[in-house]
């Protein structure tokens, strides 16, 4: 479990300036490859509103979907290495243009592409149309623990007739303590939608406050073997 802390905001004319329209704040637990979230706080003031009762554009899949899409094996993700670049480790982000291959710090950079007709990549639209498209994008491999530190998807062939015009995403992974562990988590994510002649959609997400709840149980009456 976790909170994540969503900024929406918008930029209607494309040229870069960004007006934050809300922040929405969620408890978000991950069970079973399942995300599911309780909204605690919308602008500040505590809500139980459910985010899809809420107009205007959200995602979801950061813990576990956007891997999957990428990395099974329905995919048939075509991978091609690209280059070596440094990791920033104070925050997990990608640095580019410096590093030398298989040396602490440094992530292998492959880009690799998902045909529509084998993806699991959905957008709905602002007509609440959806549809299955094809992706490509980078994934950011650390080199000494070949763990996925960043991930990028952008959607390809978008129809002409559908509402938004193109989208893409990014989820950044870092070292996380939990219950006195290290566990690779997302730690933050940004989605960028474009619709209409030049409006942009951006959401930023954080995830903080990490906890982790499992159950140990043994049936009543047992007794260990003496022998494996």
């Amino acid at each position: 479990m976790c909170t994540e802390t969503t900024r929406r905001s918008v930029d209607f004319n494309g040229d870069g300036k960004w007006r934050l329209k809300d922040t929405l704040i969620e408890a978000l637990s991950f069970r079973d490859r399942q995300e599911t979230r309780t909204t605690l706080e919308i602008n500040g003031n505590p809500s139980d509103t459910d985010r899809y009762k809420l107009k205007g554009t959200f995602s979801g899949g950061e813990f576990g979907g956007v891997l999957q899409a990428v990395f099974r094996s329905e995919s048939k993700a075509d991978f091609q290495w690209k280059e070596t670049d440094a990791l920033k480790a104070e925050a997990g982000r990608v640095e580019r243009g410096q590093g030398e291959q298989g040396q602490a710090g440094t992530v292998q950079v492959f880009d690799y592409r998902v045909d529509a007709a084998n993806s699991s990549f959905s957008v709905t639209g602002s007509n609440g149309q959806r549809i299955v498209v094809g992706f490509h994008g980078q994934v950011f491999i650390e080199s000494t623990t070949r763990r996925v530190r960043r991930v990028t998807l952008i959607a390809d062939n978008l129809p002409a007739d559908f509402p938004t015009r193109s989208t893409s995403m990014g989820v950044d992974y870092d070292y996380v303590a939990i219950n006195g562990l290290k566990y690779m988590m997302p730690v933050s994510a940004e989605l960028r939608l474009s619709q209409g002649p030049r409006e942009v959609l951006m959401n930023t997400m954080e995830f903080g406050d990490y906890k982790r709840f499992a159950t140990d149980l043994k049936p009543a009456g047992f007794t260990p073997a003496d022998h494996p």
